[in-house]
């Protein structure tokens, strides 16, 4: 299993015998790039700037998102961290959280 991490953002390869929820849309780009998460603290974003063969998506009215890679590598970009290459596929996205006695929150980046 194919696993990336990136600060808060953590991609998870979707196995041999899963497949991307048919009601799945395509989320919107952002200034031509796909945003899987804003930074909270910065305003920095984890973002894909390939101008193809990169889809957002998620199923209508869950909060869970899908990454959809196609036609090779792409570069995963943030101002604060080290640029990763994710190669072709299809991957679960999530936002880390973190405990603290009084909530669950996601991590500030």
């Amino acid at each position: 299993m194919n696993i990336f991490r990136q600060g808060d953002v953590l991609l998870i390869a979707l196995g041999a015998t899963e497949q991307l929820p048919a009601d799945a849309k395509l989320v919107p780009r952002e200034h031509g790039g796909v945003v899987l998460a804003h930074g909270e603290v910065t305003g920095h974003a984890h973002q894909m700037r390939a101008r193809t063969g990169v889809h957002l998506l998620q199923p209508k009215g869950k909060p869970e998102r899908y990454l959809k890679v196609v036609g090779g590598t792409k570069a995963l970009t943030h101002e604060e961290h080290k640029t990763i290459e994710v190669p072709a596929g299809d991957y679960r996205v999530l936002i880390q959280t973190e405990y603290t006695p009084t909530e669950l929150r996601q991590v500030a980046d």
